[in-house]
């Protein structure tokens, strides 16, 4: 428990190996009460090793689809799981999340202070880049807490009560703009998101590309920058420290998935007009190795 509070984190799986370190000290340490796994994945040895861990401990649950039914989906599957346990907070965590030692308590701590402050406070969330590493909790801005109209998925504190205000995540969206879209209707339910300037999350938003050459340099910097000034405007908690390539059937899925949810959301720090032309030379020019 947080604050006499019960705690669950929520956690969807497709075909990788989380590190389950922060999570399994945390639950020890009694920073939450329930991990939640939902997966999605069509392999069969990384579900295994969690399932495993669900037998041994009877506050990890592990919830197996039949086939990959989306992100969205999948996170209200272990949301209800976590509300049917009585959970009073959930966390939301990308499965490459790489957590700071204090995520857990930190975060909660913050979302304290800030209802104190505001009384409509109705998600939080940290700081999360892509620097190579793990994250050491630094504070990026002189102020503690910013009003933003946009975070992403990964590292999000949300109350219960707002499951029931706002509702669930929007499940006509399979993969992009989830976030987006559920922000922006907590905001317009008259409620405040709120980003907690503290570096606690360091992830992957796609695959790395190593800078080689003047182009890619140049674009590295200016995505840098962007998501500098991003996070400076309140529209963002995302520090793109590194260039990142995506799929282009991701891409696709992205932008069909904010035109459902009628968001505009450029959520790669590129420009979608010459986004088909830099992805090719990403490509050519770079490369797409794991530098971290």
């Amino acid at each position: 428990m947080l604050g006499g509070r019960k705690v669950a984190s929520i956690m969807v799986l497709y075909n990788f190996d989380p590190d389950l370190g922060q999570i399994l000290n945390s639950l020890s340490r009694g920073l939450q009460d329930y991990a939640i796994f939902v997966d999605n994945s069509d392999k069969a040895p990384i579900p295994n090793k969690i399932n495993n861990l669900s037998k041994s401990y009877p506050n990890i649950f592990y919830i197996k689809n039949s086939e990959n039914i989306g992100l969205a989906k999948a996170m209200n599957i272990g949301i209800r799981k976590a509300l049917d346990l009585g959970a009073d907070f959930v966390f939301i965590l990308d499965q490459d999340a790489r957590l700071a030692d204090n995520y857990f308590e930190t975060l909660y701590s913050a979302y304290v202070e800030i209802v104190n402050y505001d009384r409509m406070t109705g998600i939080i969330g940290p700081i999360v880049s892509n620097k190579c590493g793990k994250p050491n909790g630094s504070q990026v801005f002189r102020s503690k807490f910013s009003r933003v109209v946009s975070l992403i998925n990964s590292g999000m504190l949300i109350s219960a009560e707002m499951f029931k205000t706002v509702g669930f995540f929007n499940e006509n969206l399979f993969l992009g703009a989830i976030d987006a879209d559920y922000v922006s209707r907590t905001i317009k339910h008259g409620y405040s998101a709120y980003r907690v300037n503290l570096e606690l999350i360091r992830q992957d938003f796609g695959k790395t590309v190593i800078p080689r050459g003047l182009f890619l340099k140049i674009l590295g910097l200016y995505t840098k920058l962007h998501s500098i000034i991003m996070l400076g405007l309140g529209k963002s908690n995302e520090y793109r420290f590194n260039l990142v390539y995506y799929d282009p059937n991701q891409n696709l899925i992205n932008k069909i998935d904010a035109k459902k949810a009628n968001l505009e959301r450029n959520g790669f720090g590129i420009q979608e007009g010459s986004e088909k032309i830099v992805m090719f030379l990403i490509k050519k020019l770079g490369g797409l190795e794991n530098i971290c």
